[in-house]
């Protein structure tokens, strides 16, 4: 189910989008998977040349239903998820090394503004993240970055430099302080 009110496909600047879905899973395990994510644009700011400063807000959720094996569960952390930690950095820990073997539910709510510099082409980020898994504390973010836009036939692919630090964390989890990306937004 989704629901798309935004202004523009490649860069949103007022609107929202919503999308939900349920996928179920048949074989070896049987289970289900429930996944919901709310996103909302709002123009903070335009200059003379129309060059927008930009708030995006993002409500990500899923839970299984049923028993999931350890790959097919919920890891948060990195680039889509929560940045200054590592990439599926975040999970409930088991056996004797603390390996992680992923959770049931996760929610994760991610706010970041982007500012033009000079053009659309360049933007500056302010981001600021937080989740919760199955265990342990509510994990926060927060960091800054660059994002370049270079132009494609079929719409500009965003090229992302982005520095984040944990605020609040488990002792367990994963941290990275640097993350590049391309062709995907948070």
């Amino acid at each position: 189910i989704a629901r798309n009110t935004t202004d523009s496909r490649y860069r949103p600047s007022r609107g929202y989008h919503f999308d939900m879905g349920y996928e179920q899973v048949l074989g070896d395990h049987t289970f289900g998977v429930i996944t919901a994510t709310q996103r909302w644009y709002k123009t903070l700011h335009e200059d003379l040349a129309e060059n927008k400063t930009v708030l995006e807000l993002k409500l990500h959720g899923g839970t299984i239903v049923g028993s999931a094996p350890v790959f097919e569960r919920f890891y948060v952390g990195g680039i889509g998820s929560m940045r200054g930690f590592d990439y599926r950095g975040v999970s409930p820990r088991s056996g004797s090394e603390d390996d992680p073997i992923g959770s049931r539910w996760l929610v994760v709510a991610n706010s970041e503004i982007a500012v033009p510099l000079g053009s659309e082409t360049f933007s500056w980020l302010f981001f600021a993240d937080a989740g919760m898994i199955q265990t342990g504390p509510v994990r926060t973010s927060v960091g800054t970055g660059l994002q370049i836009m270079i132009p494609q036939w079929f719409g500009p692919v965003p090229m992302r430099f982005e520095l984040g630090t944990p605020l609040t964390r488990d002792r367990q989890d994963e941290r990275r302080v640097f993350s590049f990306s391309m062709g995907a937004l948070f």
